[in-house]
């Protein structure tokens, strides 16, 4: 998992909770967080707030897709169900901050080869 630090749209309790059942599972896990990345650090845009902050939202996907709202039960349906159910659960929250890090994309990249080396090398095709 790479994790911006400065990300306020990721919750980094929540990252090291699903870690550590991948790796209960059997999974190799690899947690890194860049300290004063934002959200998108990875993509175009430079640095600007956005959107509204979905951290207030709670949200669970259904072994068949479905996608819904943890709170009310109501299913992302198509476009008019996900608006009413994302303007609820960020209802009074303001934009949140995104922003392009080439410097974090660089190591990110380099964290991420990495990573794949190691997880190929120790389990080599048949």
């Amino acid at each position: 998992m790479l994790i911006g630090g400065k990300d306020e749209i990721v919750n980094q309790p929540r990252c090291a909770e699903i870690a550590a059942d991948l790796r209960a599972g059997g999974s190799r896990v690899e947690t890194i967080v860049y300290p004063d990345a934002l959200h998108q650090w990875d993509g175009a845009f430079a640095a600007r707030p956005i959107g509204r902050n979905l951290a207030g939202c709670s949200l669970r996907v259904e072994r068949d897709g479905t996608v819904r709202d943890a709170r009310t039960g109501l299913a992302m349906t198509g476009p008019f169900m996900r608006k009413i159910i994302l303007g609820w659960c960020t209802l009074g929250a303001g934009p949140y901050p995104i922003g392009r890090d080439d410097a974090v994309r660089v190591k990110a990249n380099a964290d991420w080869g990495r990573f794949l080396a190691a997880v190929f090398a120790a389990n080599p095709r048949s």
